[in-house]
């Protein structure tokens, strides 16, 4: 398990190489190895305050998320092999320290960030708390599909509602499982970044593709080519990128506990496809970002769905051309990926972004073009009557 030295030593390494680290906590639920009861003898294991009955809601009964009241005052867990009692977390002297424990760890270890586990679970004032006492970037696990839900747990200055800084866009992951299961369409991501403008602040929700409690994206793609394009939008789009380790190595667990698999079984192998793309990614984004100050704001995104497989999109800079097609798909057309940049994206043509004979280049394969008399170029990656080619095009336009 390691020892508090090793954790510090860690975030003192990770700090020097400029850095940060993030950490999980629960500050909802604690764990007994039975069922519950209103015994104080059935919590006399668990430290005080939390030692007693009254810390907790009871009687218990399993969350069934049909309102607030059932998800804040329910348990994650009742078995009665072991179950999860859940805190009062509106009774002041029952939540206060589990807050202030978390303090103690952010200033201890000089924690960065928190990923805040069944945030739904906490009513939003106590959130707000947690946010305020514990002095760094926080966001919260709110496992829902519904975009206008999971956005109220974000602080909404406008709205004067004080949240959390962030939530995990749990909306936006069910829109790229859809869109890269077979027989998906693009539309659904197009649709994920129209309804992510509902957040108050799209730059920090954190974005995944899979994570420790899903099915990993290898387990039902089956195909790498799909892996590089739902990969690239999860980079390349507006937000936090989380990449789930193994996903470089195409881990394929589908569900717990093979969905967390050891990384030491790959040898971590820095030679992976997946693992030389992804760092290719961060080489585009980091050097984007240092002439571009519209890459990490919210104007800086335009995007356009343009047929069911393929999604054109723009942030900054950079032209995006992403598709759910795979590495079988023949297709001898290269209009398939032409991309009209003054129309698509709502330009201006004197803009130099959209000149007619712009040169262009497609930053994952450094092939060049040249944009025609109207604006617009194919995409210079997709040769005509190609096969097997990963059809993913970051394409620069200087």
């Amino acid at each position: 398990m390691g020892t508090d030295q090793d954790l510090q030593d860690l975030t003192a390494e990770l700090h020097s190489r400029g850095m940060f680290i993030m950490v999980d906590f629960n500050v909802n639920d604690l764990s007994i190895p039975t069922g519950g009861n209103d015994q104080d003898s059935t919590y006399s294991s668990l430290p005080s305050p939390w030692d007693v009955a009254d810390a907790f809601h009871l009687p218990p009964c399993e969350i069934t998320y049909s309102n607030d009241t059932n998800i804040q005052n329910c348990w994650f867990s009742t078995s009665a092999a072991g179950s999860l009692p859940d805190v009062k977390s509106e009774v002041p002297k029952y939540y206060d320290p589990f807050v202030q424990s978390v303090v103690d760890h952010v200033n201890h270890f000089a924690i960065d960030g928190i990923r805040m586990d069944v945030a739904r679970l906490i009513p939003k004032p106590q959130l707000n708390q947690f946010q305020q006492a514990v002095g760094c970037f926080v966001t919260g696990l709110v496992a829902d599909s519904n975009f206008t839900y999971v956005y109220e747990f974000q602080t909404n200055s406008t709205s004067s509602s004080n949240v959390l800084d962030s939530v995990l866009d749990y909306p936006m992951y069910y829109e790229y499982n859809s869109s890269f299961h077979d027989g998906g369409s693009m539309s659904d991501v197009a649709y994920g970044m129209y309804a992510e403008t509902l957040a108050s602040d799209q730059t920090c929700l954190t974005n995944f593709l899979d994570n420790h409690d899903l099915p990993r994206m290898a387990s039902y793609t089956q195909d790498i080519v799909k892996e590089y394009n739902a990969i690239t939008l999860n980079l390349l789009t507006l937000g936090i990128p989380i990449v789930y380790y193994g996903w470089e190595q195409r881990f394929d667990g589908a569900q717990d506990p093979d969905n967390r698999e050891p990384l030491w079984t790959s040898n971590y192998d820095t030679s992976a496809p997946l693992y030389q793309y992804i760092a290719k990614l961060h080489a585009i984004r980091n050097k984007i970002s240092t002439f571009d100050s519209s890459f990490y704001s919210r104007t800086g995104l335009k995007s356009a769905f343009d047929k069911d497989e393929v999604l054109h999109f723009q942030r900054g800079a950079v032209y995006v051309i992403a598709n759910n097609l795979g590495g079988t798909a023949d297709i001898s057309d290269p209009s398939y990926f032409n991309v009209k940049t003054n129309t698509v994206f709502n330009q201006d043509t004197s803009n130099p972004n959209s000149s007619p004979n712009t040169d262009v280049v497609d930053l994952v394969t450094c092939q060049p073009g040249t944009a025609g008399p109207d604006g617009s170029f194919d995409d210079p990656g997709a040769p005509s009557g190609f096969k097997n080619y990963p059809r993913v095009s970051t394409i620069f336009l200087p």
